[in-house]
């Protein structure tokens, strides 16, 4: 059989852990910091969506490569 997802040659399991958990951490932290906090709720609430749109493309372009 072939397998529909795998890791890039040379990358560990744990690298590929480490490697998500950062790229979560990324996104997680930009949603927080720009949709969810009360205290930024006027000038960076409004670019939220791009922001978040970003972080989500760059851990694309970043982590599909390798994970």
């Amino acid at each position: 059989t072939i397998a529909a997802f795998s890791l890039s040659t040379g990358v560990s399991v744990w690298n590929a852990v480490v490697f998500e958990i950062v790229m979560t951490f990324g996104l997680v932290y930009t949603v927080y910091a720009t949709a969810l906090d009360k205290r930024s709720a006027g000038n960076i609430s409004i670019i939220a969506p791009i922001a978040i749109g970003f972080i989500v493309g760059a851990n694309i372009l970043a982590g599909g490569a390798f994970d």
